[in-house]
C-alpha cells in the first residue's frame, strides 16, 4: 500500500512523508493556498448566514458547515481542482464509505474465518470500485492541467497530487 498511513517503516514511507512535508506541510507552501482558504471562509459564512435565515431563531449548528469547509480546503490542497460542491459532497461520502469499509474486522486476524465475511468483501470491493471511478477522473483532468497549463480554469497552481507524479522512491 502506498500511503503514509498504510505503508511500513522504510523506504517508501520515508519519501511520501518527506515528501508531504516538504511539498505540502511548509509555511511557504501553505501560504499559497491563502486564497483556497480565504474561498472557503467566505462560502463557511454565507452558509452560516443562510442556515441562520432559514431558522427562525438564528441558532445554526456550525459543526456541519465547519467540517465542509475545511473538506473543500483539504480537497483543493490535495487535488488542485476547486470542485462545485455537489462534487464536495461525493467525495466526502466515497472517502466515508472507505473509512467505514476498511475498519479491521475478525477476518482481518484469523483468515480461516473470511468465508463468514464475503459480503463483507464484496462490499469492499463496491467501494473501492466506487473511489476509483470518482477519484481517476480528476487525476486524470490534474494530469491534463499540469501538460497543458491554463487549459483548466478550475486547476490550481500546485496540489499535493502533483507532487507524487514525478516523485521517486
Amino acid at each position: 500500500m502506498c500511503t503514509v498511513n498504510g505503508s511500513v517503516y522504510g523506504p517508501v514511507w520515508k519519501s511520501l512523508g518527506r515528501n508531504m512535508v516538504q511539498n505540502m506541510l511548509s509555511s511557504s507552501r501553505l501560504k499559497e493556498f491563502r486564497g483556497l482558504r480565504d474561498k472557503a471562509m467566505d462560502k463557511l459564512i454565507n452558509m452560516l448566514r443562510s442556515e441562520a435565515k432559514k431558522n427562525e431563531n438564528g441558532v445554526v449548528l456550525v459543526i456541519k458547515e465547519a467540517r465542509f469547509a475545511v473538506f473543500c480546503i483539504l480537497v483543493a490542497m490535495c487535488f488542485g481542482l476547486e470542485m462545485d460542491e455537489e462534487a464536495v459532497e461525493t467525495m466526502d461520502q466515497v472517502m466515508k464509505n472507505v473509512l467505514i469499509t476498511s475498519n479491521p474486522r475478525i477476518d482481518d486476524y484469523l483468515p480461516i474465518l473470511s468465508p463468514f465475511f464475503s459480503k463483507h468483501r464484496k462490499r469492499a470491493l463496491e467501494v473501492r470500485k466506487e473511489q476509483v471511478d470518482f477519484i481517476v477522473p480528476r487525476v486524470e483532468q490534474i494530469k491534463r492541467a499540469i501538460q497543458n497549463p491554463g487549459s483548466d480554469h478550475t486547476a490550481t497552481t500546485s496540489s499535493y497530487l502533483d507532487t507524487h507524479f514525478d516523485l521517486k522512491i
